[in-house]
């Protein structure tokens, strides 16, 4: 009667295991799939940003097209210049869209990162701190100078003030 009651018991612990662990595998896959989607979303923003990129950059060919142009003709110099600033400007505001828009979605997804970690991090240091106190016990118990009499008068020693 008693193995049977041990075996129920053992089979109860392993069905509660199995579901602790799929729960466990259905939120990773929850996590992995919006992490997945994010990945997604940044990847769109980027093609977006650099098909501006290389419009700016065919803005800025057409633009250096134009300077050689006119530097032939000293009369269009300063309308030139002015085109190649302008083409400038584009390419400078599309990359820091660019750099803004991987920038802002990396520190959602660490803050996400830690925010999902600082349970599992409290776990941790419990077991840390747990661990460290039965340490420390076992070794207060088993140090053969922490039951001497040496170790035990106070009044000796550099202890005083």
């Amino acid at each position: 009667m008693m193995v049977l009651w041990c075996a129920a018991a053992a089979t109860a612990a392993f069905l509660v295991l199995t579901a602790v662990m799929l729960v466990g595998l259905f939120q990773l896959k929850r996590k992995l799939g919006r992490m997945e989607e994010g990945a997604a979303e940044v990847q769109r923003e980027t093609i977006l940003l650099l098909r501006e990129l290389r419009e700016a950059g065919s803005s800025a060919a057409k633009t250096a097209a134009a300077v050689n142009r006119q530097l032939a003709r000293a009369d269009k110099l300063f309308a030139a210049a002015e085109e190649l600033g302008d083409a400038a400007v584009h390419a400078a505001a599309a990359a820091n869209r660019i750099t803004e828009a991987v920038s802002v979605k990396a520190a959602r997804q660490v803050e996400q990162a830690m925010h999902n970690r600082q349970k599992q991090i409290g776990e941790a240091l419990e077991l840390a701190e747990l661990g460290w106190a039965a340490w420390t016990w076992w070794r207060s118990k088993n140090t053969p100078s922490a039951h001497s009499p040496e170790c035990q008068t106070h009044d000796a020693g550099h202890d005083k003030i």
